[in-house]
């Protein structure tokens, strides 16, 4: 109890990764890389995109965006071997969920004892991601995984073949005061398991 669920998810995956008893030929053969969209919006989330950094780098994932002049979506996709993409797609849905839901009611509750709440929802979102990474690596830091989550080197093969180019970043609103970005930082490293969300 009291675990985070993508903390949780992370823990397995890595117990499961270093534990000899739980590989099989079956998984040792099913090596396979794929590049999956987790996330297409013709109105995607400046932290959207951070939020699958985040992810991505947790569960040895590589991220990138793609954009589609005359659709207009932005497309957010994950590289990785097909078990990692799957858990890392899952936990990321499930964390924009939760941030979307946390914001709205953050700034609710702000607008009954202030004036003015311009910029606080991205100062809200902005600690907690800050907070939710923070805590990703203070895990990893106690169970010394530093090795345990590096990508696959058929992972990074991968991204290289797909010659990406650096793109550009978003301007982003954040006139709320330091009190919304540290509100949001508790709760990103308080996030609190849902149960049974995980199985």
């Amino acid at each position: 109890e009291g675990q985070t669920a993508m903390l949780l998810a992370q823990k397995m995956m890595m117990e499961n990764n270093i534990s000899m008893s739980d590989v099989s030929v079956t998984e040792i053969k099913s090596k396979e890389v794929v590049d999956q969209a987790i996330d297409e919006s013709t109105k995607s989330a400046w932290w959207h995109q951070h939020l699958s950094w985040i992810i991505a780098e947790n569960f040895k994932c590589a991220v990138y965006i793609q954009r589609n002049r005359i659709s207009g979506l932005t497309c957010i996709k994950f590289v990785g071997l097909k078990n990692d993409v799957e858990l890392a797609k899952q936990i990321y849905l499930y964390a924009v969920e939760t941030i979307s839901y946390n914001h709205k009611k953050y700034v609710t509750d702000k607008k009954r004892t202030t004036i003015s709440t311009k910029g606080m929802k991205n100062q809200y979102i902005l600690g907690f991601l800050e907070g939710l990474k923070d805590k990703f690596a203070e895990q990893v830091k106690n169970n010394a995984w530093g090795l345990v989550i590096v990508k696959d080197p058929a992972v990074n093969d991968a991204v290289k073949k797909l010659n990406l180019k650096s793109g550009s970043s978003h301007q982003v609103n954040i006139n709320g005061n330091e009190q919304d970005r540290y509100n949001g930082y508790k709760d990103g490293k308080n996030f609190q398991n849902v149960s049974g969300r995980l199985t």
